[in-house]
């Protein structure tokens, strides 16, 4: 060849070099500049775990790819995960930048020889890019893609980064991805409490998820975990001994999780936890997970027990009142049963008498007391000629004269009433709102004074905390259903005095019994404070309550709304209330009700609220603060001197043996209509067939006050509650009388001529006529 010709050609090998060496070059360059998107290598949203308080599993929802999910950083891993992942899958995994050259040379000589593929030479990063970019070819190209990715991220991340990426994308089966919901799917725990032979099964599924999952192909699975400990141990990365004791560890998978307990409260907890910002991890719940199977199993046999009644559901709310820890949660008798997904622990229903008690609370907060006398008599609400309504009691009686105590322990429509008018609708309302019923969102000219007999509508749970509070000595409790839900800051919302004074009534066996009888379902040994309560036409049922732990809310019905069969509190919710007291009780070592200084139980009058005299046919023993006891004697009972010939009075001049002494109910005016109705009429004329009496002026004469008596006027309590009864003796039986103090007529009113007049501080004198004749006057003093 002519030296021109050589030195072309060598001129064009010069510029092919050059040419190859730009092009591997630009190969590199472009390999090694080009970008990782950030957004393929994010953690991404996890499924959502819902957990017991004791950690066991409730319930998972999926991520957004359907499957189970839960990102864990590299340091909360087992160590023995690590490295039998690194084992089976890329022992040279810290040798080499992302493309293990020995590995692709040792697959290509087997495949060869064997005319098939023997070994793989994808690495732990090959394979991470393959996740990522979700490549399921298996062509030269694709192969080719997850190589240049690979060293794109080997040169973007440490090694640390990589496998903390690829272990929680790694698939493993059971719609399980990642290895700590492997790890919690197939044994019940984190996978930072991983055994060496429980990490080794789980280092080998990723090779065949499907195929290797231990629930459905046990005996493939170990084999696999088999190889994994072997090449555990020809790393250097397990010791023999360890190897060894791993291959002798039997496959003990965890129960497999079925959804069904505690749906209602899992529903409620995610609802919260999307108010945390939680979309995915784990939420922890406050459940007891056996208490809450427990209870649901409860209510499902009782709504059996009880269907042909009408009653289709029930609901259950256990709150710890220490802590405002919703413990358990049915919301219905089942959630597969028809109308089963509703809630009714967060329904809207009619309370019935269930608000009572802190109608009465708040009136004590006003100046009652549980002997305040409340008059239990007909009476029309309403404006002038506006619409008007006359509240009745359950059994459509009336019972006159009665203490707080026994109008809230017996439910007492009409009393309770008084009582709202005592508070205001206004500030009932308002009070009941700091209770917790929220869902109370009307004005208070919507509810009106009906409002304390559940015209309202309010849930299950709002009432149960409510109760809570009055067992935290009048501390509101807002419930928790998640250890992530920051605590309410509570608020005073009546005094511990007012708290414990609602609670001796409630948890009272004896007042009880006035509304239950004895043997009742809801009688109980120990201290149990306790509400029942009746919405219209039997369409809720309901028994509210607290023990020294736990506070209880029943809850039974129809969602539909459909009436019952004359299931009432007591008996559609009693009996289900009993078996949550005994249930928890078990559970929690049962103790006294909270006590408070100052309080002692007292005798009473049951209809004059004051110390029970000789003539008191009925007491009630009555917890109260000693000072809200008159210490004057019952002014009801007395004991009134009796003509035997004719019942008549008997004037003191009648002879011994025409006199007996009786005693007679002498009531307040107000009480006139009721007591006539009753037939319980005390005598107001004297006998004729005795001599004139000369203690009377023309057949007049003022019984009460008594001359010389000296009344005081108590500070804080309200003025209108305040007041005297002026009483009469009246010889003939004229349409009226009038009353004069100070020598102003205040009353005219006919039988049985008494009037209750507000005290007012001074030196006073009262007279009382009828036409032209006036009783001598008495004096009395007023401080």
């Amino acid at each position: 060849m002519r030296r021109e010709g050589w030195a072309s050609l060598g001129r064009a090998l010069l510029l092919g070099s050059l040419v190859g060496s730009a092009l591997v070059v630009g190969a590199v360059q472009w390999v090694f500049q080009g970008e990782l998107r950030a957004e393929d290598y994010a953690p991404g949203l996890d499924s959502l775990r819902i957990e017991a308080r004791d950690g066991r599993l409730l319930r998972e929802s999926v991520s957004a790819t359907g499957a189970r999910r839960e990102y864990v950083s590299l340091p909360e891993m087992s160590p023995l995960m690590i490295d039998a992942t690194i084992a089976v899958e890329d022992a040279r995994f810290f040798d080499h930048h992302g493309v293990d050259g020995r590995a692709v040379a040792r697959a290509l000589v087997q495949a060869i020889g064997a005319r098939r593929v023997v070994s793989g030479a994808s690495t732990i990063t090959m394979q991470l890019a393959k996740l990522v970019h979700a490549r399921h070819r298996r062509s030269l190209s694709a192969k080719l893609d997850e190589t240049v990715e690979a060293l794109r991220i080997e040169r973007r991340m440490s090694k640390a980064q990589i496998l903390e990426q690829y272990l929680n994308r790694a698939p493993y089966g059971a719609g399980a991805v990642g290895v700590e919901a492997a790890s919690r799917r197939y044994f019940g725990k984190s996978s930072r409490n991983l055994s060496l032979a429980e990490a080794a099964l789980l280092a080998g599924l990723p090779k065949a998820p499907s195929e290797l999952n231990p629930r459905v192909a046990p005996e493939k699975a170990l084999r696999r975990r088999q190889t994994v400990l072997e090449r555990l141990e020809v790393t250097g990365r397990a010791s023999a001994e360890d190897v060894a004791r791993a291959k002798r560890e039997p496959l003990a998978l965890s129960a497999e999780h079925t959804e069904g307990v505690g749906m209602h409260f899992t529903e409620l907890a995610i609802e919260r936890g999307k108010g945390l910002g939680a979309n995915g991890g784990v939420l922890h719940t406050t459940m007891d997970l056996d208490l809450e199977s427990e209870v649901e199993a409860l209510v499902a046999e009782h709504v059996a027990t009880l269907r042909a009644h009408g009653l289709t559901h029930a609901a259950v709310v256990l709150i710890d009142h220490r802590s405002c820890e919703v413990l358990a949660m049915a919301g219905s008798a089942g959630y597969s049963e028809r109308e089963g997904a509703v809630n009714g622990a967060i329904a809207l229903r009619q309370p019935g008498s269930t608000l009572k008690p802190f109608t009465y609370a708040l009136a004590i907060e006003k100046g009652y007391s549980p002997v305040t006398v409340v008059a239990d008599i007909p009476t029309r609400y309403g404006e002038v000629d506006g619409p008007t309504f006359a509240p009745k009691n359950f059994d459509g009686a009336f019972n006159g004269p009665l203490t707080v105590a026994e109008a809230l322990a017996r439910s007492l429509n009409v009393p309770a009433i008084r009582a709202a008018g005592f508070v205001g609708a206004e500030v009932l309302l308002a009070g009941l709102r700091r209770f917790g019923f929220t869902s109370l969102t009307e004005p208070a000219a919507h509810y009106g004074l009906g409002l304390t007999l559940g015209n309202g509508e309010v849930t299950l749970l709002e009432l149960t905390e409510a109760y809570a509070a009055l067992a935290r000595g009048g501390v509101s409790c807002a419930a928790r259903v998640l250890d992530a839900e920051s605590t309410v800051a509570p608020t005073q919302v009546v005094s511990p005095t007012t708290a414990a004074l609602v609670t001796h009534v409630l948890s009272d066996e004896r007042l009880r019994t006035l509304a239950f009888g004895r043997n009742s379902v809801l009688g109980f040994d120990g201290e149990v404070a306790l509400k029942t309560g009746t919405s219209s036409d039997f369409r809720d049922g309901w028994t509210i309550g607290f023990t020294d732990k736990v506070a209880i809310g029943v809850w039974v019905g129809d969602f539909g709304g459909r009436p019952m069969d004359h299931l009432a509190g007591v008996t559609g919710a009693g009996p289900l209330f009993r078996q949550m007291v005994e249930t928890t009780r078990r559970r929690l070592k049962p103790g006294p009700l909270p006590k408070i200084d100052g309080l002692e139980q007292v005798e009473v009058c049951a209809a004059s609220g004051h110390q029970a005299g000789e003539g008191c046919p009925l007491r009630r023993s009555i917890v109260t603060r000693r000072a809200q006891v008159s210490d004057e004697a019952c002014p009801f009972h007395r004991a009134l001197r009796i003509d035997l010939r004719n019942g008549l009075l008997a004037g003191e001049s009648c002879a011994a043996e025409h006199v007996s002494k009786r005693v007679f109910e002498v009531l307040p005016p107000k009480f006139a209509a009721w007591q006539a109705a009753s037939g319980n009429t005390p005598p107001t004329r004297y006998s004729p067939l005795c001599p004139r009496a000369h203690t009377a002026v023309g057949g007049l004469m003022v019984d009460r006050p008594r001359s010389g008596e000296t009344f005081v006027v108590e500070p804080g309590y309200p003025a209108e509650t305040q007041a005297i009864e002026l009483g009469a003796l009246v010889e003939s039986a004229p349409e009226s009388v009038s009353w004069w103090v100070d020598g102003v007529l205040v009353a005219e009113v006919g039988y049985p001529y008494s009037v209750e007049w507000q005290l007012a501080a001074g030196r006073h004198r009262i007279e009382v006529s009828s036409g032209e004749v006036t009783s001598a006057p008495i004096h009395f003093e007023v401080r």
